[in-house]
């Protein structure tokens, strides 16, 4: 059995230079921000690839990524597994500079490793230097702009709060099938664990409800556990998340929109 899927998402700081009161990955909302350490990360990493034979792109997020003081290390251990996936890239939103170490390590890593810019406009202002760095040292980079009238995918999208909706099962589903992350997985690795569904891991974070054994991967025991992990894994996806249960739902096609970054 080949365990695949398209984007691992590997959260190292709940620690950022912006307080987004919409924030995907509600940031904020912690009682405590903080780094997560170097042997914790490295550990996740080697642990979901030994979970997944390939994945098509490795997210590295926050928070703030670059606010991690050990990024330059997190970034070379993922070289370990450059033959798994297809590319990598750092998220960052334009407020901190990528330090010289960290950019002539992805400039040798050439084109499968580059940057995510989202680009909130006044409260961005190293966005047009951080563009300038990356082309004098050829990393491959995308910039999302999210001020003015034609922002990226039309702005952001309120889940809402984690009050249970009270959906019947027909809404469920509708909900899940909708959602952006059934049909673009995306597995978040945070604090020890591999999670379907982001907003089904804030919801358990913070106390609202309990995931089923089958929505939370443990990678801090995957070497006794491997090949239950694995099963987990190949099953992502295949039913819908506690979390449709207390979302608005994340339909990119028909969900409204709101001005992105808007700080509490």
């Amino acid at each position: 059995m080949v365990v695949s899927t398209k984007v691992i998402a590997v959260i190292v700081t709940t620690k950022c230079t912006l307080r987004c009161k919409k924030c995907v990955l509600g940031i904020p909302y912690f009682k405590e921000q903080k780094h997560d350490t170097l042997e914790n990360i490295i550990s996740e990493i080697g642990s979901i690839f030994q979970i997944y034979d390939f994945v098509e792109r490795v997210d590295i997020s926050g928070g703030e990524a670059l606010l991690h003081p050990d990024i330059t290390q997190i970034i070379d251990y993922t070289a370990k597994f450059k033959e798994q996936f297809g590319s990598l890239r750092i998220i960052s939103n334009g407020t901190i500079l990528p330090g010289a170490e960290l950019l002539s390590l992805m400039q040798r890593h050439g084109e499968q490793y580059g940057f995510l810019l989202d680009d909130y406009g006044h409260l961005s202002p190293k966005i047009v230097r951080t563009q300038e760095l990356l082309k004098e040292c050829s990393i491959p980079y995308k910039v999302n702009i999210y001020h003015g009238e034609n922002q990226y995918c039309d702005g952001w999208i309120d889940f809402g709060d984690f009050k249970y909706r009270g959906y019947s099962d027909e809404q469920i589903s509708r909900v899940f099938q909708n959602c952006h992350t059934s049909q673009n997985p995306c597995i978040t690795l945070f604090e020890g664990d591999a999670y379907f569904c982001v907003r089904s891991m804030l919801g358990y974070k913070f106390g609202h409800y309990d995931l089923s054994a089958v929505e939370r991967i443990d990678l801090r025991q995957n070497h006794q556990l491997l090949a239950i992990n694995r099963q987990k894994a190949a099953t992502f996806g295949k039913y819908p998340p506690v979390g449709c249960k207390h979302c608005n739902g994340f339909d990119t096609q028909n969900s409204a929109r709101f001005p992105a970054a808007e700080q509490l």
